[in-house]
């Protein structure tokens, strides 16, 4: 027996201050198949719905969980879409349950912010089915579910690669400060710190292909030894990346000694932020 035919009882009950659905769209329970997908910085969890599209969660490092539904259809954009969950058809004491809705917004598809996403996951995870309905363009009453058949191997993966997301962006890790001690070269804990998120990060996406490394200095002592002294430093964080398994070639070291101050020379906390090296990702 299909899916279809199984939920028919839930579908008018759920439904039933509007018209029965004119067209649905859902996965037999032989056919319902559920694919995780992990890096550490995008989890995602697929699904299939024959003949109309692929449904997905996804959740970027830093960001919160996003679902979305990819359609081969177009719908209005203007078209609101009433989101519920269905029961298993085993489930008789469980009621459909209405979440809210979503307005149409894309030429392929439609999305749901995080809270309704966080929502929808849940029932997902409960075994209840998800369930989308609007008019499309012809006028007719559209279904569209998720079936929670074999999900629950893909469920366990995907909050797997959640747990182990890096918990930092591109952006927060695209340019990092290194302060240095007076005519210091060494690296401090801090900066052994800094240096190991940056090396997790590019281990994590191939998408960063370059890396500047920029030394500088405060405005005491001799140019000549100022620029040799910022060249250090420069090099140290290098060989620290390196060390680390960050690709030499893929590191661009400048040393430009005192000539780009970012603080006051005249006061001691400007010369401290002065004392530094400048790391910078390069997409």
């Amino acid at each position: 027996m299909s899916m279809s035919r199984v939920l028919l009882p839930f579908l008018l009950l759920l439904f039933s201050s509007a018209a029965p659905a004119d067209v649905e769209y859902l996965a037999s329970e032989h056919h319902s198949a559920w694919v995780a997908r992990s890096s550490p910085l995008n989890c995602r969890l697929e699904h299939e719905v024959p003949r109309y599209g692929a449904a997905s969660f996804s959740h970027e490092n830093g960001g919160q969980l996003q679902f979305r539904i990819d359609t081969n259809f177009r719908v209005p954009r203007t078209t609101e879409i009433r989101v519920s969950t269905l029961p298993p058809a085993w489930r008789h004491e469980v009621l459909p349950r209405e979440l809210g809705y979503v307005i149409y917004g894309e030429e392929s598809g439609f999305r749901a912010g995080p809270p309704l996403s966080l929502s929808l996951y849940g029932e997902l995870e409960k075994g209840m089915q998800p369930a989308f309905t609007y008019h499309d363009l012809a006028g007719e009453y559209v279904l569209v579910g998720l079936s929670p058949v074999n999900s629950r191997s893909a469920m366990a993966a995907f909050q797997q690669c959640q747990a182990e997301l890096i918990p930092f962006t591109f952006r927060e890790i695209r340019e990092t400060r290194l302060l240095f001690t007076l005519a210091g070269v060494e690296l401090d804990p801090q900066g052994r710190s800094q240096l190991d998120r940056i090396v997790r990060y590019i281990q994590a996406d191939p998408e960063v292909r370059r890396i500047t490394v920029a030394g500088h200095t405060d405005s005491r002592g001799r140019r000549s030894f100022n620029l040799k002294l910022s060249k250090q430093r420069a090099e140290a964080v290098q060989a620290y990346l390196v060390e680390r398994g960050v690709d030499a070639g893929r590191i661009t070291v400048e040393a430009h000694g005192d000539r780009k101050p970012v603080g006051n020379n005249r006061t001691e906390q400007g010369r401290a932020q002065n004392r530094r090296v400048e790391i910078t990702l390069h997409q």
